[in-house]
């Protein structure tokens, strides 16, 4: 009776499990959505596996966590990153491209090229005069830092302290809400923007290096910095005329 009560108890832990994972595979969602529910599923896992080895027939349950611990081992470095960069990609026989790139997985990929950016970003925001540096904008804001996406501002945004950048702005997400702290700013760093849309809003673009980096991601390689002045848009309207589209 007890045992038929525990199951009762805890099945809609399954259920529920079964309901979300399916919704979220109907529905594509990125697949690290699901990984709040592994926590509960690997708790209720362990509690049937503490019933399974107190009883008498226990070699079979240990040969099974047994084989789960050893391709575990094998297996984690592809899923966490617990082996040094190069020991990995020596491990997983990654082979190098033709341009120098090691294509990894985007979860170790994604790791890789933010302090380049940043430090590049320091550079060149430490070059400027008093005066600019007083006044910039780094559009990644009379200096700002204007970012492409919500990655390439969050990376000064936390990793720019070292270097005393200004806070970054971009037209992504809740970036945007933000605003940013020099609206009249003479000198903006673009960071990963397209030339198009730094040549639609300034008349003086200097580009001062494309970034590349053999681990990162696709999407984060090949990234422009532009150091521009000479605003030709109304900076209020330019920003305003985004809001339709920023959440959709």
């Amino acid at each position: 009776m007890e045992h038929l009560l525990s199951k009762r108890l805890y099945r809609p832990i399954g259920i529920g499990a079964a309901v979300i994972f399916s919704s979220l595979w109907i529905l594509q969602s990125k697949s690290y959505y699901v990984f709040t529910l592994y926590p509960v599923l690997f708790a209720a896992g362990s509690v049937k596996v503490s019933e399974l080895l107190q009883q008498k027939h226990r070699f079979g349950y240990y040969s099974i966590i047994g084989l789960l611990a050893v391709t575990s081992a094998l297996m984690i470095s592809f899923s966490t990153p617990v082996l040094p960069i190069d020991t990995f990609v020596s491990y997983a026989d990654i082979d190098k491209e033709e341009n120098g790139r090691i294509i990894l997985a985007g979860d170790y990929a994604d790791m890789f090229g933010w302090e380049e950016q940043v430090q590049l970003a320091g550079s060149i925001y430490q070059s400027l005069s008093f005066t600019d540096r007083e006044n910039c904008v780094i559009w990644a804001e009379n200096c700002v830092i204007w970012a492409e996406n919500y990655g390439e501002a969050c990376a000064p945004k936390i990793l720019g302290k070292q270097y005393c950048l200004p806070n970054p702005i971009s037209r992504h997400g809740s970036f945007w809400l933000s605003g940013y702290d020099n609206p009249d700013a003479a000198v903006w760093i673009s960071l990963s923007n397209e030339r198009e849309s730094v040549e639609y809003v300034f008349s003086d673009i200097q580009l001062v290096k494309i970034i590349y980096h053999k681990y990162a991601i696709d999407e984060e390689n090949g990234i422009p910095l532009y150091l521009c002045r000479k605003p030709k848009r109304d900076i209020h309207q330019w920003r305003a005329d985004y809001e339709p589209d920023i959440f959709n």
